[in-house]
């Protein structure tokens, strides 16, 4: 995975979360309805929902403007989306979510696969360079 499709993954995880910030925080509109998202709930919970998938989002799009990724807040990055889509899939599994609310976190699964594959590729990289100076 080259550093420009990495960059290309992280405004994508930029756009997720911009949206999702806005479903969680607007779930009474006819999407959030049908994602099944619950509503109504306490404003502090759309709120506090909103705010975090919205910080997460900020964080993607620092990390897209830096001269070099930070390898530790992809790992983290990585990790949050995956879970994203766990939680999603056990909600699903239990008929909370719909699975048109499954497909659109879809999306997060993928880009976590490709945050791993691009920390593996670094991680190999960082390895063999190491074993190349112990040659020299």
């Amino acid at each position: 995975m080259t550093d420009a499709s990495m960059r290309m993954t992280l405004w994508a995880s930029v756009l997720l979360n911009g949206t999702g910030a806005f479903l969680f925080a607007f779930p009474t509109l006819p999407i959030g309805a049908r994602l099944g998202l619950p509503a109504p709930v306490s404003p502090l919970y759309n709120i506090l929902c909103a705010l975090f998938v919205g910080l997460f989002g900020c964080a993607y799009w620092w990390l897209v403007r830096q001269p070099q990724i930070h390898r530790p807040l992809v790992a983290f990055a990585a990790l949050t989306k995956a879970s994203v889509f766990a939680v999603f899939l056990i909600f699903w599994m239990s008929g909370v979510v719909t699975t048109l609310g499954l497909l659109v976190v879809f999306p997060h699964l993928v880009v976590a696969f490709l945050f791993g594959w691009w920390l593996n590729q670094g991680r190999n990289a960082t390895t063999s360079e190491r074993q190349n100076e112990k040659h020299s």
